[in-house]
């Protein structure tokens, strides 16, 4: 035990004395440089993800119409898909979603105050419209006064058990619409 406290008491000296020191011998840059000589210059692998989910899709669709030569540069839209990436990062951390199994299906109570009322009201309605007919799914909402009531069903016994063990995020997520929707946004093609 007293080893393991001479070794902790060792590696707490080197943090206080040793690293300030030898931070205070770099020469002093502004944060773009700073920024600029972490990512230039290193050997070795590199992380490839940008730490962010927001970030990481933004990245990765400027990285799609940057590979594009049809990219129509003025009608790009990256603002549009920020917005729309807040939206679901607060639908899915922030609204309440209180789940009914009906007998075809789930009606799913979306609600919240705010930021998050307003992203349940764009988010619900467009998903609907999205997901609506698709898989044999209905998929219909209704404006609650704090929020939507998003009810989808299906004819077919085996999607019924589906949508019912996939509940309200996994409705949200199902499917292969979102990157092709994000893309969409950015380029100008659908507004949001």
């Amino acid at each position: 035990m007293r080893a393991r406290s001479t070794l902790l008491f060792a590696v707490y000296l080197l943090l206080v004395t040793v690293l300030p020191a030898a931070a205070a011998e770099q020469p002093d840059m502004d944060d773009a440089a700073a920024h600029g000589a972490m990512t230039h210059g290193s050997s070795g692998p590199m992380p490839t993800r940008p730490g962010q989910s927001i970030f990481g899709t933004v990245t990765e669709i400027v990285g799609i119409l940057e590979a594009s030569p049809d990219t129509d540069w003025p009608r790009v839209n990256i603002p549009a898909l920020r917005k729309h990436l807040i939206d679901m990062n607060e639908v899915a951390l922030n609204a309440n979603a209180e789940t009914t199994r009906i007998h075809s299906g789930v009606r799913i109570k979306v609600t919240g105050s705010g930021r998050t009322l307003e992203a349940i009201h764009r988010m619900l309605a467009m998903h609907a419209r999205t997901m609506d007919g698709r898989f044999g799914w209905h998929v219909g909402t209704k404006p609650l006064e704090n929020g939507n009531l998003l009810t989808v069903t299906s004819a077919d016994p085996a999607q019924v058990a589906k949508i019912q063990g996939l509940g309200f995020m996994g409705i949200m997520v199902y499917g292969t619409h979102h990157g092709r929707h994000h893309l969409a946004i950015a380029r100008g093609d659908m507004p949001y």
